[in-house]
């Protein structure tokens, strides 16, 4: 699936390189019944939920949560399932795909394909030959700086994390700005999620044979996670609480020179109704760990749409609703607020950080199902060695100890 992911991703920018969503006026989607829909909480799936409620004859219950696996997951176990339909990244479908969760989509495509011309064969994610999910957009994790800082302190636009530091260290202190660097360090998910993007950047892997894991005394580990807490000692104190939004909210009103946020997140940079640094702000490519490392420190993501195994909504209306928000009005008006694997995609200044950080390699984010495991247990003792109580040998060993407990729970050691 990895490979199958970064050629979609590369044909799709390849052939295609704000404002509130507004779908199509013909929606004739009609149904009685509520539909619930969960996702992440983005601007763009907000305005999902608000669209189709407002343009579909639809009692449409759209779920946008910062905190969506747990709810996700627990919705998708039960015998009837609450959602008609679910928005997943790549690293939730194969994890939930791999437990029987989701429906396969075939039938449905080949009754409908046919009205809606703009599904490609790249949006359709197989395994084992059948349809579980529609990609419908990318995602990864790149830096957005101030410009006018940068230009006013003498600072490149740099190109490794090394350098991050570097223009961090000359930031810091500033009066025109409080902190110097900015990510979603927020405990859990997020800050496991920072850790993953530098790991992946040695290009290293994170098990061993047999499914062992590779951190505990791995040099790139080491390398890894110093990086994070150097950078973490540049951003706010209140960090470890921090998600992607609250960065963002901080960038927007002036309070951090150089963040590293998800592209999804890079046009509210210059929201009018909210930035203070309009025209200051410049999209760059995620960057390497170190100037000797192959990949720059992101991962590729798809957000796709799927159909619980157990949902008791009509499969038929709910993929109609999936495809209102495909179409060609959709698209074209939200193109500030995604990189859509659509032909009617067009590039915009926003998507540019996307752009080049493929271009300046980078890995696809692990989706195997012990993975998951490993990433729980990473964002649950990690933050010990942030702020102290750890060193960075306990912290890993820590972090192994917990990944194998459950992993042989699980089957997997």
């Amino acid at each position: 699936m990895k490979n199958y992911f970064k050629a979609m991703m590369m044909a799709s920018l390849g052939s295609v390189i704000g404002a509130s969503v507004t779908l199509a006026d013909s929606c004739d989607v009609s149904a009685s019944g509520t539909y619930g829909f969960i996702s992440n909480s983005t601007p763009l799936f907000v305005d999902f939920g608000k669209e189709l409620k407002a343009n579909c004859d639809v009692d449409v219950q759209w779920k946008a949560l910062v905190e969506n696996q747990a709810p996700t997951l627990e919705g998708l176990s039960v015998p009837k399932s609450p959602f008609a339909g679910v928005v997943l990244s790549n690293d939730q479908f194969g994890k939930y795909n791999a437990q029987g969760l989701l429906r396969p989509l075939d039938d449905l495509l080949k009754k409908y394909r046919s009205q809606y011309s703009f599904l490609t064969d790249n949006m359709l994610i197989k395994v084992d030959g059948k349809v579980y999910a529609i990609a419908f957009k990318s995602n990864l994790q790149h830096l957005i700086y101030r410009k006018d800082l940068f230009q006013k302190y003498g600072i490149e636009e740099p190109q490794t994390f090394d350098e991050v530091l570097e223009a961090a260290k000359k930031l810091k202190g500033k009066s025109d700005v409080d902190y110097a660097f900015g990510a979603a360090f927020k405990s859990g998910w997020n800050l496991a999620t920072e850790f993953t993007n530098l790991y992946l950047s040695t290009g290293d892997e994170f098990f061993k044979k047999g499914f062992q894991p590779n951190l505990y005394r791995n040099k790139n580990a080491s390398r890894a996670l110093k990086t994070l807490k150097k950078l973490y000692g540049y951003s706010s104190p209140n960090s470890l609480a921090l998600a992607s939004g609250d960065v963002t909210a901080l960038f927007q009103s002036g309070q951090i020179g150089i963040m590293q946020i998800w592209a999804t997140r890079a046009s509210a940079t210059e929201d009018p109704k909210l930035s203070k640094v309009i025209g200051n702000v410049e999209m760059a490519s995620a960057v390497k760990l170190s100037a000797n490392d192959p990949y720059t420190a992101s991962a590729l993501w798809w957000d796709g749409f799927a159909i619980p195994k157990t949902t008791t909504n009509d499969t038929e209306t709910t993929f109609k609703l999936f495809m209102e928000l495909l179409d060609k009005e959709t698209v074209s008006q939200s193109s500030d607020k995604a990189v859509w694997l659509s032909p009617y995609y067009k590039a915009t200044q926003y998507s540019k950080g996307v752009t080049k950080t493929i271009a300046n390699q980078v890995r696809v984010f692990p989706s195997e199902p012990q993975f998951a495991i490993l990433h729980s247990a990473l964002g649950k003792y990690l933050p010990d060695y942030l702020h102290g109580s750890r060193t960075l040998t306990q912290t890993f060993k820590r972090i192994e100890t917990e990944y194998k407990k459950v992993a042989k729970e699980k089957g997997f050691l």
